[in-house]
C-alpha cells in the first residue's frame, strides 16, 4: 500500500548513491520491519512510476478504485462524490471487485 511513497523517498535520497535500503514498520506489527532494496535498475523503475503518476494526476484522471473499503475510503477527500454506494465504501474487505455505480444526471 505504501509502494509510491517509499519509491519518493528512495528517489529523495537517489543522489546519495545507487544502492538505496528502505526499511519501515507499521505500528501494528512493529516486530515486522520490511526493508525493500533499491539499486539503479529499481530507482529507474521507481522514476519511471512516480512520473507516470504525476501526469495522470495533472491530466485529471482521478479512476475510482475497483476494490473500496472502509480502511481506503475512510479519509478520502472525495467520499461524498463516489460513484461506490456508501455500504460498499465502509465495507472491512477490499474484495472482491466491484463497478461503480452509474449515476444519472436527475439523480
Amino acid at each position: 500500500n505504501y509502494l509510491t511513497q517509499r519509491d519518493i523517498y528512495a528517489l529523495a535520497v537517489a543522489h546519495l548513491g545507487e544502492h538505496i535500503v528502505s526499511h519501515y514498520v507499521f505500528l501494528e506489527e512493529p516486530d515486522k520491519p520490511v526493508s525493500e532494496t533499491y539499486d539503479a535498475s529499481r530507482l529507474k523503475q521507481a522514476d519511471g512510476d512516480v512520473t507516470a503518476l504525476l501526469s495522470r494526476i495533472a491530466e485529471g484522471d482521478f479512476p475510482v478504485t475497483e476494490h473500496p473499503h472502509r480502511a481506503l475510503c475512510h479519509d478520502c477527500p472525495a467520499f461524498r462524490l463516489c460513484s461506490h454506494p456508501r455500504d460498499i465504501r465502509e465495507r472491512e474487505s477490499a474484495d472482491p471487485a466491484v463497478e461503480p455505480e452509474i449515476r444519472s444526471e436527475s439523480a
